[in-house]
């Protein structure tokens, strides 16, 4: 039921910044960044001709993982399981719109890069 659906909390820049950082701190774990290849390397396994359906193979794989890293951090913000990724395109937005956007724009690049299964 629509109603039933929680609204993600509206986080300001700062809370965005602080948010972020925590959640890229945890993502940069060697132990998660091993986790998260070893599922794309999974995923990319699966036989499949169409880069659609590998692409979203390695999606299906990573964001389940990907998840529960980040919730302690998301939930310490008011994000739920079920408003975590709307609270990462926040962040994003807002990163965004900062002036101090360049100094995010790597970090960001790289999360977006492991959600494609993308790492260096």
């Amino acid at each position: 039921e629509f109603s039933a659906m929680q609204a993600p909390p509206q986080l300001t820049v700062e809370t965005a910044k602080a948010c972020f950082n925590k959640a890229f701190a945890k993502f940069e774990l060697p132990e998660n960044q091993e986790q998260l290849k070893n599922a794309v390397i999974e995923a990319r396994a699966q036989e499949t001709e169409d880069p659609a359906q590998q692409q979203s193979n390695v999606i299906n794989k990573v964001l389940p993982l990907l998840t529960p890293m980040l919730a302690e951090e998301m939930t310490e913000y008011g994000f739920t399981e079920q408003t975590l990724l709307m609270g990462m395109f926040q962040i994003q937005m807002l990163l965004a719109a900062d002036p101090e956007f360049p100094e995010y724009q790597p970090k960001i690049a790289r999360i977006m890069s492991g959600l494609q299964g993308k790492f260096d």
